[in-house]
């Protein structure tokens, strides 16, 4: 089978997971174990936005023009950069979709103990030590696996990363999750999170990551190759996590 019908049957099954396909809404305590798992692929996601730009865009002096300025890459990332690192959330107030997701998780008391820890961790190798925190299996794969990716340094893979891991995937399974939400306004922040990306995704960043990708990997048929590769494997420890949710929340209700 083509790499191609992989990926996307891949993605059709991570949509048709059993977490977002059966119809019961979330309780308090179902969103309490979801977010404690998805906090850390919302902190990845950042991490592979500010990977992108470092790349297409370095901020070393003296600055160069490069064939990202030139083609519009550039402009795509900043852009991207822009919504994802200082949102206006509502007017004149402006935070980061992280920063959006992290106090969503305290309106319900969820655990954000162990994903402040990693982001307050100074020391350089912070990326690659996620064994000594006390992450659940599949939280912990998620991060290890998606940090291997972007230790390859290519433009192809962390791009392919991105456009089919995240911004042409998000919106469907996020459309899902809200539908499985109450109407508490405690849950506002999570909601206005998920809203976002379905927006944005959809109508502008989707569209963008996806000629992204194109240029990343130049016509040359083994980086697409590999790209494809790295996309399938990020699809696949998505559904590990999404597993991973769903069996805990199983277990509750047991």
């Amino acid at each position: 089978m083509k790499k191609e019908l992989i990926l996307k049957k891949k993605i059709d099954t991570l949509n048709n997971h059993p977490l977002l396909s059966k119809s019961y809404v979330f309780t308090e305590d179902h969103l309490k174990i979801f977010m404690e798992f998805h906090v850390f692929a919302v902190w990845d996601f950042m991490c592979i936005v500010k990977k992108l730009q470092s790349m297409i865009c370095p901020s070393s002096t003296p600055w160069y023009p490069n064939s990202f300025s030139k083609n519009g890459i550039t402009r795509l990332i900043n852009e991207i950069v822009m919504a994802e690192e200082s949102d206006e959330i509502s007017d004149g107030i402006f935070m980061s979709h992280f920063d959006l997701y992290l106090s969503s998780m305290k309106n319900i008391n969820a655990k954000t103990d162990i994903i402040e820890s990693i982001i307050n961790d100074t020391s350089r190798n912070k990326l690659k030590g996620f064994d000594k925190y006390d992450l659940e299996p599949e939280c912990f794969n998620f991060l290890n696996e998606n940090n291997k990716l972007l230790d390859t340094n290519e433009l192809h893979i962390i791009s392919a990363l991105f456009t089919y891991g995240r911004e042409t995937t998000l919106p469907g399974m996020f459309e899902q999750l809200l539908t499985k939400i109450g109407l508490s306004s405690k849950y506002d922040s999570l909601k206005l999170y998920l809203k976002r990306h379905i927006d944005i995704d959809s109508n502008r960043h989707g569209p963008l990551s996806l000629i992204l990708f194109e240029k990343s990997y130049e016509n040359n048929d083994l980086k697409y190759n590999q790209a494809l590769d790295a996309a399938i494997k990020s699809i696949e420890i998505r559904y590990d996590l999404w597993t991973g949710i769903h069996k805990k929340i199983t277990s509750m209700n047991s």
